[in-house]
């Protein structure tokens, strides 16, 4: 499983990249929705997760579910904030309605212990898919 992890935080994907990666995941990090729509094409052989950050600049969250949509591929998501909590309901919402596979979302900050459960159990769940 690919894990794209899409955030602005340049401090945040580099030590949530890193504990993806010691976890032994293959790990590919993104900025914004543009950076995440070119990466899902060239790596669209395998399954992956989508961790997605609502708020950022260029294309957010909630825009990108459009290129999700696009997809070929199994994926799941789980969109991630550190804001307000009713953005990342909206979000996930939007995007469940269109068909997407959605999990629970993500609050920052969060525990890395946790998180690398998180990136474990969302593996489990694309294996069985």
């Amino acid at each position: 499983m690919i894990v794209f992890i899409v955030d602005d935080d340049e401090n945040l994907l580099a030590v949530l990249s890193r504990a993806a990666r010691n976890a032994d995941f293959t790990v590919v990090t993104c900025k914004n929705g543009n950076e995440l729509a070119q990466a899902l094409h060239s790596h669209n052989s395998e399954p992956g997760l989508v961790l997605l950050d609502i708020h950022m600049e260029d294309k957010d969250g909630i825009e990108a579910i459009d290129d999700l949509l696009q997809l070929e591929q199994r994926i799941r998501v789980r969109f991630m904030t550190g804001g307000s909590d009713s953005h990342v309901i909206a979000a996930s919402m939007i995007a469940k309605s269109r068909g997407l596979n959605v999990g629970h979302s993500i609050f920052k900050p969060f525990n890395m212990n946790a998180f690398v459960d998180i990136l474990r159990d969302e593996e489990a769940l694309l294996s069985n898919a």
